[in-house]
């Protein structure tokens, strides 16, 4: 934080940001202020300026715990596609056996085998199987809510203090 007095002979830096009680603000915007008002600003830096900041063991250990929450993230994401595909499936393979009388017999697949079943009794099977797989999805995106929350706390507190010298967004 620097307090300063404005005196008319210093010059304002080019294109600075300053950060004031009211928000965001340039140069341009501060010509207006009366000589000798003090002002309480925080000097930003340029773009394309780097900020020197010194990365503890604890601010390396928070980083390596972000890239490690994205990184299950990512593999929750996939998983959740996928359980999403197979309950497209088995709703595909229910509207099937709709069309079907109860007492036709369907080849149900078990591993890589056929199990010859009814239509009733494989109807059974897809709806006990629809059930966990949606109780899974369910599971999956309580957790992909919960890696999300933390994350975003993460980001919050490594952005405070890295700034723009720490790219935590995705590509």
């Amino acid at each position: 934080v620097e307090f300063r007095r404005k005196s008319a002979l210093e010059p304002e830096p080019e294109a600075a940001v300053l950060q004031t009680a009211r928000g965001q603000v340039t140069s341009d915007d501060i010509d207006g202020i009366e000589d000798g008002d003090i002002h309480i600003a925080v000097m930003m830096q340029k773009p394309g300026q780097e900020q020197d900041v010194e990365v503890t063991k604890e601010d390396q250990q928070r980083i390596n715990n972000f890239n490690q929450l994205n990184q299950k993230y990512h593999e929750l994401e996939d998983e959740l596609k996928v359980a999403k595909d197979d309950l497209q499936k088995i709703e595909d393979a229910s509207n099937e056996l709709m069309l079907c009388s109860d007492d036709d017999p369907v080849k149900y697949m078990v591993g890589d085998s056929f199990v010859n079943l009814t239509a009733a009794g494989a109807t059974e099977l897809l709806e006990e199987l629809k059930s966990k797989l949606e109780k899974g999805v369910e599971q999956i995106d309580e957790n992909i809510s919960e890696i999300k929350r933390h994350m975003q706390q993460m980001k919050i507190s490594l952005y405070a203090k890295f700034g723009t010298s720490i790219n935590l967004e995705e590509e």
